[in-house]
């Protein structure tokens, strides 16, 4: 769930675009980072998109910053604030956007929930494993 309140450090953010949301880590006022275009003329141009910096204003781009509230099991799981920010330094420059397999949205879960994500995957699979185990073994 994202609600409308100050942003704190490592905090995954989002911003309505109006047929989208567009999601950024906020490290600071002055650095957030986000998977986007900022080359002067191909902002919309997949092929230039990259994981960058940018300041919240630029991000914002005059919208209304949300704030992601994590449910309690989910802040169990989630990398401390400054893995999250130490990871999505790591990522800038990366490339290979795609809209539907790798996104600014696909950027951010792969940031602050890697823990949530594989203890999810590994609960699916166990469970897969034992329900066929059961029909096969039954």
């Amino acid at each position: 769930m994202y609600v409308v309140k100050k942003p704190y450090f490592g905090a995954q953010i989002r911003v309505n675009r109006g047929l989208y949301y567009h999601h950024g880590i906020y490290a600071d006022d002055m650095h957030v980072i986000h998977f986007a275009s900022s080359v002067p003329g191909h902002e919309t141009d997949p092929a230039y998109a990259r994981v960058e910096e940018t300041t919240l204003e630029k991000f914002l781009k005059g919208g209304t910053l949300e704030v992601r509230e994590y449910s309690d099991y989910e802040k169990k799981k989630l990398r401390s604030p400054e893995e999250i920010v130490s990871y999505a330094y790591k990522e800038i420059g990366r490339g290979g956007y795609n809209i539907v397999t790798n996104n600014c949205e696909h950027f951010l879960m792969n940031v602050p929930l890697v823990r949530l994500l594989l203890n999810r995957l590994i609960m699916l699979l166990m469970f897969y494993r034992g329900y066929f185990q059961d029909e096969i073994f039954n």
